[in-house]
């Protein structure tokens, strides 16, 4: 019984409660994250009154507005060792504003990569300790580097022991530091033979697994792809644009639908790259063409598909609300600007009736009043989302078994769990669940609002271990109120495992389909 007490007041304290969400029946909120940059960096101290949301041209009420600063954020104590959390780090720091590194070597040209090795182990060793930074690399698969929840120290120390190790092009053996194994190995220049098809699809699931990682965290969610080119089935084949565009659009969509922002990088450095014959912006802010070649094989010189090269990187940065850089020597000063936007975000939300769920593209336009607008700030967002009925978007998430392996951890819940021996119950563990329920969806019924997602436990040791519990949620009006300021707490009992082991608590609603 002590144990349960404890673990009821260790989690009941760990995390502290956000906005209190504003709950309608009959509507859906709509989030849109807003950065803004003036000439000296973020803008800070902004308010609801100095924005101006547009919904296909209608001016909408913002009814929910916060603002995050990543400098300002205080850290909390840090958690016990059986606690672990999906929005609060082990050092109690509140997840937010967080920037993804995606070294593409799938659709990286071959000549390029060493570049782009060399780049990356320079910024990387730059970082500071509070940059909060995740790192993953694109083959033939996705896979995680260096999680945005752990301290980017160990990533520094193994970049920096790369960089005076010199160039390698084998992976590093078995065992030694397993930070600076896996960030060697995820750098070994690679040519890879798979099809475009197979392209499209890997980057595109990349595209929609980060975003599940980022999805409901909040502050400025930023992509940096490195990349030296946009893949698509048809290649060079102009005959196939209208195609080109529905695989366009489904990587802009993977990303703005959860706002994060993309910013794709081009390694090949200055004077490389494709032939848009168009004038472009690079890093630096002058104009200039591409003329080289481009593309994971060196293959497609001067390509007349446009979208693959400059003109789709910027436009896909546009949509998402990001930036594009290339003809460029340098991916650290890019890397360090993104990083600095992301210091503050504004949140601006408003609702829509679920009968307006159309399933058709809304485009978003945001200004700043003039009196916000002095120094020239720009305002960077996403540009559109889609208005898609509820039920038809679940069809298209991850199932709960899919999560359960997941690398990393998704974001649109928040979840937070205790465990250990149940002294009441032995050969059992006794495991608490905290679930954020602003990010449940509730209906109301009568005089009850209502909602329901599963709750998953999955051990690592052994396969197919995966147990899903369904919670159904029916609560009066003061219940809702009193969940919404402590969260939805669930107590379970698992067997206890043969050795040890980690836990891992999948939490998926069944209506959005989001998951943490």
């Amino acid at each position: 019984m002590m144990f349960k007490q404890a673990a009821v007041l260790a989690i009941a304290a760990a995390i502290g409660v956000g906005q209190t969400p504003i709950f309608r029946s009959g509507t859906h909120l709509i989030q849109v994250d807003v950065s803004v940059q003036g000439s000296k960096g973020p803008v800070r101290g902004l308010t609801k009154d100095d924005f101006t949301l547009q919904d296909k041209g209608k001016t909408q009420a913002i009814t929910m507005f916060t603002a995050t600063d990543s400098q300002s954020t205080p850290a909390g104590a840090a958690l016990a060792p059986n606690i672990a959390s999906n929005r609060v780090t082990n050092e109690g720091q509140v997840v937010s504003a967080a920037t993804v590194l995606l070294y593409d070597r799938l659709n990286t040209a071959t000549l390029s990569q060493s570049r782009a090795r060399a780049q990356i182990l320079d910024l990387l060793s730059t970082l500071k300790p509070t940059d909060r930074i995740a790192f993953y690399t694109l083959d033939t698969k996705l896979v995680l580097v260096h999680p945005f929840t752990k301290s980017t120290a160990a990533l520094i120390e193994a970049a920096k022991q790369l960089l005076a190790q010199g160039e390698t092009s084998s992976p590093a053996a078995p065992g030694g530091d397993q930070v600076l194994t896996s960030l060697r190995n995820a750098l070994v220049p690679l040519q890879l033979t798979m099809d475009n098809t197979g392209r499209v699809g890997a980057t595109q699931a990349a595209f929609r697994m980060i975003s599940r990682h980022l999805d409901g965290m909040p502050g400025r969610k930023n992509l940096i792809w490195i990349t030296s080119q946009i893949p698509f089935t048809f290649g060079a084949g102009t005959e196939r644009r209208e195609f080109d565009e529905k695989e366009f659009l489904a990587m802009s969509r993977a990303l703005a639908d959860s706002n994060v922002a993309l910013y794709p990088v081009d390694p090949g450095g200055a004077n490389t790259g494709a032939n848009t014959g168009v004038g472009t912006t690079n890093a630096t802010g002058s104009r200039g063409v591409r003329s080289a070649n481009i593309g994971a094989t060196d293959a497609t010189a001067n390509s007349p598909n446009t979208l693959a090269g400059t003109e789709g990187m910027q436009r896909i940065a546009e949509e998402t609300g990001g930036k594009a850089y290339y003809n460029s020597n340098d991916i650290k000063l890019a890397a360090r600007e993104i990083l600095t936007s992301a210091e503050v975000t504004y949140t601006l939300g408003f609702y829509i009736d679920e009968k307006a769920l159309d399933g058709k593209q809304h485009d978003l336009t945001i200004k700043l009043a003039k009196k916000a607008d002095t120094n020239g700030a720009k305002v960077f967002h996403r540009k559109y989302y889609f208005a898609q009925p509820l039920a038809a978007s679940v069809q298209q998430l991850p199932t709960m078994a899919e999560l359960a392996v997941d690398e990393d951890n998704a974001e649109g819940i928040g979840v937070m769990a205790a465990a250990g021996p149940d002294p009441e119950k032995p050969g059992t563990h006794f495991v608490q669940v905290k679930v954020d329920l602003a990010d449940i969806q509730l209906e109301r019924k009568g005089d009850k609002w209502v909602g329901s997602f599963d709750l998953g436990f999955a051990m690592e040791e052994g396969a197919g271990n995966l147990y899903v519990k369904p919670i159904n949620l029916s609560l009066t009006d003061a219940q809702l109120k009193q969940a919404t300021e402590t969260g939805v707490m669930i107590e379970n009992n698992i067997a206890s495992p043969t050795k040890s082991t980690k836990l891992r608590v999948v939490v998926q609603d069944k209506t959005r389909g989001s998951a943490g």
